[in-house]
């Protein structure tokens, strides 16, 4: 790491904590209050969220200090053997599990506050994250991550800092679970080379972000709803040591899946790559509730589509991923004003892999929609 290098570390970590004390200094007559939350649930893992909302370094447009924290049991895959040619899709050998352990600490910094959706439209995020994984080897299997020769084949530590601008006009019609709206997000996030992240595994890189979605309805009452989602990511990774983690996933606040997972239908973790352009094209219909607005049953059908280099930096024709499909969803929402707001989706398609003609049909959605 550069002197260079060293210094805008230094002025950037500076630069989130002096946010953080305008903050207070520009509220002395404001009493800041406390929230938390659970942020992220699955059957082996969970985060939880916690801080103080109320600040307003922009009059008028809320402000929160958070701090996220999570970990839990992760199945993870890796597609390349050692010699880093792509292994099949039916390959027994890329699965392996891992233990992992991850924290954020920041700032969302309100900017711009719309009626229209009645909450922030315009939050600028100033985030230190940090990743711990170790990676797990089973007697008697020969997961490909440990021959790999991968800066984190065993496992890694890292930290970074984060910035984004997050503008969102996307609505949410609770009564016929439907979407509505645009939304446009960029990120840069930066992993130093520096000791910290030289102490389990490596990592010395950068990454940009970006990622736009809109929701036009084409159809809706008060009991139902038919509409057109889409979703566009560009994820680019630059750097002397970009460990294959960051291959495997995009960026973003909330670390997403990359190519093999954001694209339904390639398996979860396949495709790394160190540049990915990557799109969600869905038709959905919600139908009337039942059991008051508790459940509420969704029919969709979807196209993905993506184009990815193979860690060269070339966006070749050969390297052009697409799939379709559909499936059945059913959206539990429960709420009590001011106390509780849970939405929780369960669900159920089959997929096609056009280019390999290749069908998948146990796939199951737990949790929330693919966007």
């Amino acid at each position: 790491m550069s002197a260079r290098q060293k210094k805008c570390f230094l002025a950037l970590s500076l630069l989130c904590v002096s946010i953080v004390v305008m903050a207070e200094s520009n509220n002395k007559s404001i009493e800041p209050s406390t929230t938390f939350g659970l942020s992220g649930l699955g059957l082996t893992n969970a985060e939880l969220f916690g801080g103080f909302k109320g600040l307003e370094i922009i009059p008028g447009v809320e402000s929160r200090f958070l701090l996220y924290t999570g970990g839990g049991y992760y199945g993870d895959s890796y597609w390349r053997d050692a010699a880093g040619t792509k292994l099949p899709y039916d390959s027994k050998d890329a699965m392996f599990n891992k233990w992992a352990v991850n924290a954020r600490m920041g700032l969302e910094l309100g900017i711009l506050y719309s009626g229209w959706v009645e909450r922030n439209s315009l939050t600028a995020n100033f985030f230190v994250k940090t990743l711990y994984n170790n990676n797990i080897k089973k007697e008697g299997k020969n997961e490909a991550i440990f021959s790999s020769g991968v800066p984190d084949a065993e496992g890694f530590w890292k930290s970074s800092l984060f910035t984004g601008l997050d503008f969102d006009l996307v609505s949410y019609d609770r009564f016929t679970q439907s979407y509505y709206g645009a939304g446009i997000k960029g990120s840069v996030e930066w992993t130093p080379g520096l000791a910290f992240n030289r102490l389990y595994g490596e990592a010395d890189y950068y990454r940009l972000n970006t990622e736009l979605k809109g929701f036009l309805p084409l159809w809706r009452n008060s009991t139902s709803a038919f509409y057109i989602a889409d979703r566009f990511a560009a994820d680019y990774l630059g750097g002397a040591v970009i460990p294959s983690y960051a291959q495997r996933t995009l960026g973003g606040l909330y670390q997403e899946y990359g190519a093999g997972g954001f694209i339904r239908g390639i398996p979860v973790g396949s495709n790394d790559a160190d540049v990915k352009l990557l799109n969600n094209f869905e038709l959905r219909m919600t139908f009337p509730t039942f059991i008051g607005y508790l459940l509420i049953p969704e029919l969709f059908t979807f196209f993905d589509t993506g184009l990815i280099d193979n860690k060269d930096y070339k966006l070749m024709a050969g390297d052009v991923l697409y799939t379709l499909g559909g499936g059945l969803k059913t959206h539990l929402y429960y709420s009590i004003p001011g106390i509780i707001d849970l939405k929780f989706t369960l669900g159920y398609y089959v997929t096609y892999d056009v280019r390999n003609r290749r069908w998948n049909i146990l796939n199951f959605i737990i949790g929330t929609d693919h966007f």
